[in-house]
This record gives structure tokens, sequence and C-alpha cells, in this order.
């Protein structure tokens, strides 16, 4: 029976080890399509907000005001690339623009796919765009989540995002997620707010004495801005769109599909055992899809 056990975990491990090998090969694919189609960075987005008055009616901003905006510099490709191509695409496919940013918990303001001014989801959209989810819990060690970094809600993450408004390195890192199944997982931590600070606190409500329960922040538009700029200038995103209703190309899909398929398998130890055999050295993608 010892022997038995030891051949269930060698072959366990040799499975996690052939999913390793598909988050490196994701990780690959996704850095070079970021690179083909948004350059090498650093990429940074700008968000425009609407808050609400007094009244409780959302206001814009005035012209040329930075009241509204704030900036987020994206994690370099070399660390984050899977999480900063999502994001860029969800950017491109203009998916942000009209939803909502929500404080209603002390250390984060998140994003939700919720039409600000008709409270209507809009989840399907991100469907629609093949842009749920992650692959995989893309996580690094040297991009961790300080104050004002931007990281993904869930697991798997991907659609909803979150400013960290406190240092919530031990919370969203590594281990602080203990409701989930897997817990040594950490948020992927994928950008930081490089301007607009005071925004970011108005929004969290930082300073104010009677804080609205559940504070809601329309997101009137984000936009990639031009490499170098800190500041958008043009109404639209200057990259090409020319790939705006393209979801994935078909390489980055097949290593995505296999990745997904083999994480679907039964959770107990034969599942994970037939898995290993089919995932046998040598395969390709092709061979596991």
């Amino acid at each position: 029976k010892r022997g038995q056990n030891e051949a269930l975990l060698n072959k366990e491990e040799a499975l996690r080890e052939r999913l390793d090998r598909l988050e490196r090969d994701i990780a690959d694919i996704s850095r070079m399509e970021a690179i083909e189609r948004f350059g090498e960075g650093p990429h940074r987005v700008e968000f425009t907000l609407q808050f609400l008055n007094e009244q409780g009616a959302f206001v814009p901003g005035m012209a040329k005001s930075r009241t509204n905006k704030f900036v987020v510099e994206l994690a370099p490709l070399s660390l984050m690339p899977h999480s900063v191509l999502h994001f860029l695409e969800m950017i491109d496919h203009e998916l942000w623009d009209g939803n909502a940013f929500v404080h209603h918990v002390d250390h984060v303001v998140q994003a939700v796919p919720t039409a600000f001014r008709t409270a209507e989801s809009q989840k399907q959209t991100f469907v629609d765009a093949g842009l749920s989810e992650l692959a995989f819990q893309e996580y690094h060690e040297d991009y961790p989540h300080d104050a004002y970094t931007v990281g993904f809600s869930g697991r798997p993450g991907g659609m909803e995002f979150y400013i960290n408004t406190q240092d919530n390195a031990q919370i969203h890192g590594p281990g602080g997620q203990h409701h989930h199944d897997l817990h040594e997982e950490g948020d992927p931590c994928f950008g930081k707010v490089i301007s607009g600070h005071r925004v970011v606190d108005r929004m969290h409500q930082k300073g104010v004495e009677t804080k609205r329960e559940i504070h809601i922040i329309g997101i009137e538009k984000a936009v990639l801005l031009p490499k170098g700029s800190t500041s958008h200038i043009n109404p639209y995103s200057p990259m090409a769109r020319y790939q705006k209703n393209t979801k994935l190309s078909q390489h980055q899909k097949a290593v995505t599909d296999a990745y997904c398929r083999v994480l679907n398998r039964e959770a107990n130890i034969g599942g994970l055992v037939a898995s290993s055999k089919k995932l046998s050295d040598g395969a390709t993608v092709k061979d596991i899809v």
C-alpha cells in the first residue's frame, strides 16, 4: 500500500510539473502578443470618473480637470505578462467604460461590471469578448499588493479588479485567501496608480466624516495612453483596433484550452493520475487538446 501511495504522489507531482509548464507557455505567448499589439511598455491607462453629488446624481468632471482622473501604470511584461495582456484587452475593447467602482470594504476600491447609471449587470459583455477570467492565478513576488497597486479578484481572477488602499501584501498575497481551495495562490497584482492618488483617496472616502455605506463611482472612460504620456490627449485609444473583435490568437487559445481542461478534471487522485498519463513527456499542445 505504501508503494501505491508513493506512485500516486509521484504521478500527482508529474501532473503539477505539466501544469507549471503550461503556465509558462501561456505567460510567454501573452508577453509576445502584448508586445505585438500594444508595444513593450510601460503601459499606462487613464480612468476618467464621475462622482455622486449631494443630490445623488453623477456629475462629469470639468474639462481639462484632473480632479476626476487617475493613471495606472501596468506591471512590466517580464513579471506579469498574462495579467497585463488580459487587462489591456479589456481596455482595448472598452469593457470598463460605463461601469463602476464600489467602495464598501475599507482596504480596497473594487471595479465591478455593473453600469453605474442603470445598475444593470455587464458581465455578459466580458464573457462575449472572451475576457471574463484569467487562465491561471499569475503572481510574482517582486510585484506585491502595496498601497495603490491594482489586482484581479476571484478564482480564477480576471473580470473584477480592485485598487489596494493600504498595504495588502499579506491579505492578497500567497496564503492570504484562506476561503479559496488553493489558498497558497495569490491574487494577480498587475499595476499601480502613478498619478491621481487624491482621486483614489476620494473614491475611498478618505477623510470623510459621514461615509456612504456603499460608495459608487462611475467609470466614464478608461483609455490606453500614448507611450511616455501620463495624460490622455485624444478621445480614442491610439492603438490599432484591427483585432478589436479577436478574442485570442489560435496558439494562445490552444494552450489556454489545454490548461483549463487539465484543471477541470476531477480533484481526486484518480483524476490526477488519469490526467498525468495523458500529459506524457513530449506531448504537444495539439495532443493534449
